[in-house]
Order: structure tokens, then sequence, then C-alpha cells
């Protein structure tokens, strides 16, 4: 009888320490997957137009780095500002730009890992330059003297805002 109650323990053994390896993650003895970095460019939205002479606020955000991110802003590649606070924001006034397509970046560097993102800023130049009143001048060669074919009337004269 002792030898029947010897296997069946044994038995019951094997299939526990099987159940038990069966059941153990793959990758416990691995390590875990390193933490994905990122830089994401949250204002302005992208493809924004701007007027000239506006001031934009850009704000970034990072993830995935520990405390001594260094964040660069750039426009098109070239560094204009950098900052190792939070929030990252930069302030640009577009004021003495020409209107067109700028590509604003955002790298974020810790240690040589780099993050970054970048949008397109549309400034365009739509106001139309400040010109005097227009005066509305009536030539009248058919008849008369000089002092009466001209005729100048201020009070019809507009201006162009």
């Amino acid at each position: 009888m002792k030898n029947k109650y010897g296997h069946i323990i044994l038995a019951f053994t094997l299939a526990l320490i099987f159940v038990v390896n069966a059941c153990k993650k793959e990758n416990d003895s691995e390590d875990p997957a390193p933490v994905q970095k990122s830089c994401e460019i949250i204002t302005p939205p992208d493809s924004l137009q701007v007027q000239i002479g506006a001031i934009i606020s850009i704000e970034a955000v990072v993830s995935g780095f520990g405390q001594t991110v260094l964040l660069a802003f750039s426009i098109d590649s070239t560094q204009i500002f950098e900052t190792s606070e939070m929030p990252y924001e930069f302030i640009w006034d577009t004021d003495g730009w020409l209107p067109g397509t700028y590509t604003l970046r955002a790298d974020a560097f810790e240690d040589p890992i780099m993050a970054s993102d970048e949008i397109a800023i549309i400034l365009i130049d739509t106001i139309i330059p400040l010109q005097p009143p227009v005066p509305v001048i009536n030539i009248i060669p058919e008849v008369g003297t000089t002092d009466t074919i001209f005729i100048f009337d201020a009070s019809g004269s507009y201006d162009q805002e």
C-alpha cells in the first residue's frame, strides 16, 4: 500500500510543477520595456493662419523623460528659444516677419535621447495699409473758363478702410 500512495504523491507533485511553470509569464525574467519618450506641440494647432504682428503662444508637453529635460524651440531650423522649466512655452512676436509658411519645431533632450514634434504656421498679411482719403475731381471741359472747368468737391472723398 505504501508504494501506491507514493506514486500518487509523486504524480500530483509533478502535475503541480507543470501547472506552475505553464502559468509563468514568458517575460518574467526579462527587463521591462523602456518607456517611450515623446514631445508634442499642443498649441497652436498645425497649419494655423496668423496675421503678421500677432503674438503666438507655443506650448509643448513631454512624457517619458526624467527631471533634466531641455526643450528647444526652432523656426525653420534656427533655434530661437530653449528652456528646462515647465511649462515648456515660448512667446513668438510675429511683427516684422514676412508672409509665408514657417516650420515650428520642438526638440526635447535628456542625455543622448531626443524626441521632437513640428507644425506649420502660416503668416498672412491681409490688412490694407493706411492711405489718405481720395478726393473726387470732376473735369467738365465743354464750357466756361478755368475757374468753372475744374470742380473740386471733398465731400465725396472716402477712406479705403
